[in-house]
């Protein structure tokens, strides 16, 4: 009987360190955020709008950015679960970022870039998380060509 008890105490013990592990989505989400910080990216979490919410199904997004002055049009288009058209946000003017070489660059883009982002303080992606398969160096040399086709078309105006 006394071995009951001790296989009793094992598990109160063992169980709570082995719920506090991270998951193997934990744990390649660590090392994507990890890996893309060491590149130079910045990492945030954004609350979304209600009109981005209701569509992308979901309130909070990661953002990857460059950090970088821009002197293009600022847009942020939106590719929504289901969809493959990309939607500018209510904000975006007019056809800023769904002309010229920056929208023919912005359709070749993997199905787990969620958002691309220009502003005047640098260039963002959202990626959904959820999808596996988007390595730090992809995010970051997505970013880079998105650089160069902005400041190639600022450069034309």
């Amino acid at each position: 009987m006394w071995w009951l008890w001790i296989v009793v105490a094992m598990v109160l013990i063992a169980g709570p360190i082995f719920w506090a592990r991270p998951s193997p989505r934990e744990r390649r989400l660590a090392a994507l955020r990890s890996d893309a910080l060491s590149l130079g990216l910045k990492i945030s979490t954004e609350i979304v709008d209600p009109w981005t919410a209701d569509r992308l199904k979901q309130a909070k997004i990661s953002n990857y950015r460059l950090i970088t002055i821009s002197h293009g049009p600022r847009f942020r288009l939106w590719r929504f679960p289901g969809r493959d058209t990309w939607t500018p946000t209510p904000q975006t003017i007019g056809l800023s970022g769904r002309e010229g070489p920056v929208w023919a660059w912005i359709q070749d883009l993997p199905e787990s870039i969620r958002s691309v982002q220009v502003s005047e303080t640098g260039l963002s992606v959202t990626i959904d998380e959820d999808i596996p398969g988007l390595t730090a160096s992809e995010i970051h040399q997505h970013l880079q060509a998105l650089k160069a086709l902005v400041q190639a078309s600022a450069d034309a105006d």
